[in-house]
């Protein structure tokens, strides 16, 4: 799994800011690894501006690099950390990629496991909900023991 910088394809950058960034190439010196290591599968993570039109050069190169290299790359999807037990609202874009030669079945992308709290999955199914971050800092903070070297 990798996450090439994204101060370049931030969606707080305004108007084409970013798209000159030096390290937006860095979106495709990740597939250096992944064509020298040949891992099995490959996640790409990183800020949903990487979608932006004004960005599509870098996508279009890390596919066809990605293609050539022998790996089916499924189309990126947009993932909200919270619905998958992070106690923080962050959504980020993941990009799948899976060796051509390797007979892999693969689920993606990946269904969520916490839901809102007065969601269908929470009240009738009994899914876990999403965790709000202070009440999950709480939670830990009071299950910590305090250790006092003098």
């Amino acid at each position: 799994m990798g996450g090439p910088p994204c101060q370049g394809f931030s969606t707080h950058r305004i108007k084409d800011a970013g798209v000159n960034d030096p390290r937006n190439q860095l979106l495709t010196r990740y597939f250096d690894f992944v064509r020298v290591l040949k891992p099995k599968t490959f996640i790409v993570e990183n800020v949903s501006g990487l979608l932006w039109e004004r960005h599509k050069e870098h996508l279009d190169r890390f596919y066809k690099l990605a293609r050539s290299a022998g790996y089916k790359v499924f189309e990126p999807v947009l993932l909200n950390a919270k619905d998958f037990g992070v106690p923080q609202h962050r959504k980020r874009v993941f990009i799948l990629g899976k060796r051509k030669d390797l007979n892999l079945e693969i689920n993606w992308p990946p269904s969520p496991t916490h839901f809102a709290p007065k969601s269908e999955e929470v009240k009738e199914k009994g899914k876990p909900h999403w965790l709000p971050p202070q009440r999950y800092l709480k939670n830990r903070l009071n299950k910590m023991t305090l250790i006092i070297f003098i």
